[in-house]
């Protein structure tokens, strides 16, 4: 599950693979999507928002 392994890595290793889901570095927009619904997902769960929050943060940096 994705947000388990973002809940392992350490900050950089997160902005890195954040990055890394864009089209300009190997990513693909159907990832970006993905990861959209995910973290709307974990809005949807009333759980998590800080977390959810600090990763929309950098998804859009």
């Amino acid at each position: 599950e994705p947000i388990k392994l973002l809940r392992e890595l350490g900050p950089s290793a997160i902005e890195t693979e954040l990055r890394g889901l864009s089209p300009e570095m190997g990513g693909d927009i159907r990832i970006m999507q993905s990861f959209l619904k995910m973290i709307s997902s974990i809005l949807q769960s009333k759980r998590d928002f800080d977390l959810a929050q600090a990763y929309l943060a950098l998804f859009l940096k």
